[in-house]
Formats: C-alpha cells, sequence, structure tokens
C-alpha cells in the first residue's frame, strides 16, 4: 500500500507514548465490514446529507458553491 510508510509512522506514536495502537480493519474501517461509504465518518457526507442537497434549490446551491470556492481560496486551493 501506498501509505504505509506514513502508517507506519502515526502508528508509531502512541507506541513511544505508551498507548495502544488499534489493529487494522477494526471498527475505524468502514471498508474492513463491506460498507463502500465513508458516511459514518465525521465530516463525511450522508445518505441523507446527499438527498438533502440533491432537493436544494438552485439559489442555495449557487451560494454553498460560492463558499465551498471561498473556502477553497482561504485554504490556497485553485479551482
Amino acid at each position: 500500500m501506498a501509505q504505509d510508510p506514513e502508517i507506519s509512522t502515526m502508528t508509531g506514536w502512541p507506541k513511544v507514548w505508551g498507548e495502544e495502537v488499534p489493529e487494522a480493519g477494526g471498527d475505524m474501517d468502514p471498508l474492513a465490514s463491506g460498507h463502500s461509504g465513508m458516511a459514518g465518518l465525521p465530516g463525511m457526507m450522508g445518505d441523507e446529507d446527499r438527498a438533502e442537497l440533491e432537493r436544494s434549490s438552485a439559489t442555495e446551491k449557487s451560494a454553498q458553491n460560492a463558499e465551498i470556492s471561498e473556502m477553497d481560496k482561504l485554504l490556497g486551493k485553485s479551482g
């Protein structure tokens, strides 16, 4: 896996601090339980959010896109 070096580094930190490191594929891994989406993770869009977005008017979507564009600018992302 491409992120193996990063994962090794980050899982090493809790060990150094005397903390437990969760096993890979545990409760934190939505793909391990057969779920392809990430809806259960904080900050991720779920089915309810997606349905609400689909029901949004064109004006609401335009405002949301403007807000996203502004955040991207603040974060230094080009779009």
